[in-house]
């Protein structure tokens, strides 16, 4: 009897301890749940640039870009990227559901790459996500960014902080600058989103691929 108890019992603490070590279970976070959480603080961001026609054509064309942003503040505040919406005419906010929302830059920092907008009004279903401390943040730290790469919105790329700089101006006027790297997968589109930590607060803002 002992004998074919013994299998048993392995096997059963075997398991125990399997789940014991399982990050997804207990108090850690399921990220599918951080993502909900996030997701409504996520937008696209459009921009019309009027220029010059190439040659050989002649007088004026408009130029459409496309970027993500984030709401991170319930009077209609979204943070992206600075060259998303340097030197352009217009800037319209998209949510998820499809509305259309105009937006102005109110402030930008190109030596960081992050400009933030206002938006005219603040749609319902959108929700400010919360600010994390950049400073906290380490080398092997898991992140995720949400975005809307190739104009598919609310699309999460999952990753790690892979290195991190900080370059100091030589200006006093200017602050100092600070880069993650991440192989988190970023795509075009991806400029201006939001780079998220596993608490779903925003801990940087996509500049490069």
């Amino acid at each position: 009897m002992r004998s074919r108890l013994m299998p048993v019992l392995f096997t059963v603490c075997l398991l125990v301890i399997l789940l014991a070590g399982d990050p997804t279970r207990g108090n850690a976070p399921q990220l599918r749940d951080t993502f909900r959480s996030v997701k409504r603080s996520v937008v696209m961001v459009r921009t019309v640039k009027e220029t010059v026609a190439p040659l050989p054509q002649q007088g004026m064309v408009s130029v459409a870009g496309l970027a993500s942003g984030v709401l991170i503040s319930g009077d209609g505040k979204v943070l992206t990227a600075a060259h998303v919406v340097q030197a352009v005419d217009q800037v319209v906010v998209e949510c998820a559901n499809g509305q259309m929302v105009p937006a102005r830059v109110i402030s930008s920092t190109t030596s960081a790459d992050v400009a933030l907008l206002q938006l005219d009004s603040v749609p319902p279903g959108l929700a400010p996500a919360p600010l994390g401390d950049s400073d906290t943040v380490e080398v092997g730290d898991d992140v995720f960014v949400v975005g809307a790469p190739y104009g598919l919105a609310l699309t999460l790329t999952v990753g790690h902080v892979s290195g991190r700089e900080v370059s100091k101006s030589s200006l006093a006027s200017l602050s100092a600058r600070e880069v993650f790297l991440t192989d988190a997968a970023i795509n075009r589109g991806n400029s201006g989103s939001p780079m998220f930590n596993r608490q779903g607060e925003v801990i940087g803002i996509v500049s490069n691929i």
